[in-house]
């Protein structure tokens, strides 16, 4: 599936699904984890992220599995509603511009094929900055063939995300949203010279993520 997703208020995010080390996760917790998942839906949250990277020991990428279960155990017209978005990590061993080829079709596998949005999990600008940008550009050819619809960052500076933005430009691809971390506790995004008014700027959706801190 690849179509464009509206913007919403609030979405939901997965990063506790399989995470066994953190939040304690169990296979029986799925039966609550699904009906979670339907009630979001009922009450107009249709916007889930999840990463290929959530999911600790024997459940990596578990959370995207759960994810693209109870997306496809939903009628036509609930599945149409809801936009997925996943983040890819640009482990070391993932390098040039092909180098998230095969995780993004282990995504895709693990998402029944839903997925709107794929997304940079985070910048290896500072120690690994050859990296990067043949990776992004794998990314864009990813929405340049309709593979997928949109594309997004996540945990960019100003600096940094205006220099994407200008490399993606150079190619007419777009860039969605930057997710980055932002609380009463982690403000810097909205503070002067910070990420939020960038993305305002470019016409880029600033998302937060751990809102509650």
């Amino acid at each position: 599936m690849a179509h464009p997703a509206a913007a919403p208020g609030m979405g939901v995010g997965t990063w506790a699904w399989g995470n066994q080390f953190l939040w304690g996760y169990s296979p029986d917790q799925d039966a609550e984890l699904q009906a979670t998942f339907v009630a979001a839906v009922q009450l107009g949250l249709t916007v889930f992220d999840t990463a290929d990277s959530y999911g600790t020991g024997r459940w990596n990428g578990r959370s995207e599995s759960l994810l693209g279960g109870f997306a496809a155990s939903l009628d036509a017209a609930d599945r149409q509603r809801i936009c997925i978005a996943t983040k890819l990590a640009p482990f070391p061993w993932r390098l040039g511009r092909r180098g998230y080829d095969r995780a993004f079709a282990a995504s895709l596998r693990r998402l029944q094929g839903q997925l709107d949005r794929v997304q940079l999990h985070w910048s290896t600008a500072r120690y690994a900055p050859w990296q990067e940008g043949p990776l992004l550009d794998g990314l864009a050819d990813l929405v340049a063939r309709g593979q997928v619809a949109e594309l997004g960052l996540s945990n960019v500076g100003p600096r940094r995300l205006r220099q994407l933005h200008q490399r993606l430009a150079a190619r007419g691809v777009g860039l969605k949203s930057l997710q980055v971390q932002l609380s009463l506790l982690a403000a810097g995004p909205v503070q002067p010279g910070g990420v939020a008014a960038v993305c305002q700027e470019l016409g880029i959706d600033l998302l937060a993520y751990s809102p509650l801190a």
